[in-house]
């Protein structure tokens, strides 16, 4: 790749960038004859892996159920102490942390229709997210 700016920043839009990983980037400089200079030395550069999420249970609406949300690497290890959050219709939004297995147990009462939306924080980890419908 090359660019006629001092500075570049790639999208990062394929799905080995989402899922984390490590990037190594080097530069060379060139003329205005397009002579390209020495390269300078490798810069690896960590990208944060993406929290993965899975629901059980689904909630009704004006019932009280017990939804589980799963928590865990995109190896699919689990994933301890990472916070997740529920809000979305008919609910007052809370969170809660994971276990030692990454999963946490919400009891939820949607008053109405529509979509609950799940989010998953952690340091060192890019957030993940989910959606489930309320029935």
């Amino acid at each position: 790749m090359t660019t006629d700016n001092t500075s570049y920043a790639p999208l990062l839009l394929h799905p080995n960038y989402v899922n984390g990983g490590t990037l190594f980037w080097r530069v060379a400089a060139m003329d205005e004859n397009r002579n390209t200079g020495e390269f300078a030395p490798a810069q690896k550069i960590n990208i944060a892996q993406r929290l993965r999420m899975a629901a059980n249970g689904q909630p009704r609406r004006r019932r009280w159920t017990r939804v589980t949300i799963s928590v865990s690497d995109p190896a699919g290890r689990p994933v301890p102490a990472a916070t997740v959050r529920v809000s979305g219709a008919g609910i007052r939004a809370r969170s809660a942390r994971t276990g030692r297995r990454g999963r946490v147990t919400f009891r939820l009462r949607p008053r109405k229709r529509g979509r609950l939306s799940f989010t998953a924080k952690k340091a060192g980890f890019a957030a993940g997210g989910l959606s489930i419908r309320i029935r």
